[in-house]
């Protein structure tokens, strides 16, 4: 019972952690501002996060996990795998742009950018990784696919769509989503090369 309580109170804190980086900014973010918002002790915080980088690491995470639920039930689903790749494409790049303010805060810090780099080592990243590698192999499975390493294309897919959405956060003017995510997997199932 306890240890549900002191779930849902932090589950509450990180709320008010995403609002107040949303309006605040990474440098309107202190403890202080949290507290304060939370009602809470400034000390009452230490217990549930150790510092500022803490709470914003448990905060992006907190943003993510959604959308890491939703690509995965995309991967399980009854699709076909390329049609699995095109729906994780374009609802990957959907839940960003959905989330563009949140995200975009941390496109330009160098503590974000550290983070970034993390990720690759990240159990969620290698979990993710893992799941389209099985959606790539199912398609090389049943020929829709050449025959490649399905891991190397997932991460190819993967950084694919992140390199876009970081455009996507620095351009002002990004345009359709919906074309982004078709070029990313018409790019990724066709090639570059021009047809004849």
């Amino acid at each position: 019972m306890h240890k549900t309580w002191k779930a849902l109170k932090k589950e509450s804190l990180m709320k008010i952690v995403v609002q107040v980086l949303s309006r605040e900014g990474l440098n309107g973010l202190t403890m202080d501002t949290v507290a304060r918002e939370a009602g809470v002790a400034k000390g009452t915080l230490y217990t549930y996060f150790r510092n500022k980088q803490d709470l914003v690491k448990e905060a992006i995470e907190a943003a993510i996990l959604p959308m890491i639920d939703m690509l995965n039930d995309i991967l399980k689903s009854d699709l076909s795998p390329d049609r699995k790749l095109t729906s994780l494409t374009l609802n990957h790049l959907l839940y960003y742009e959905q989330h563009r303010h949140f995200f975009g805060i941390f496109v330009n810090d160098r503590q974000a950018a550290s983070q970034r780099l993390k990720r690759y080592r990240s159990c969620h990243y290698q979990q993710f990784l893992e799941s389209v590698a099985r959606v790539i192999q199912q398609g090389i499975d049943q020929e829709i696919f050449r025959d490649c390493d399905s891991h190397k294309l997932a991460a190819m897919l993967i950084e694919a769509d992140i390199a876009v959405i970081f455009q996507r956060l620095l351009s002002e003017q990004s345009g359709p989503v919906e074309a982004d995510a078709a070029l990313i997997t018409d790019i990724f199932l066709h090639g570059i090369e021009r047809t004849i």
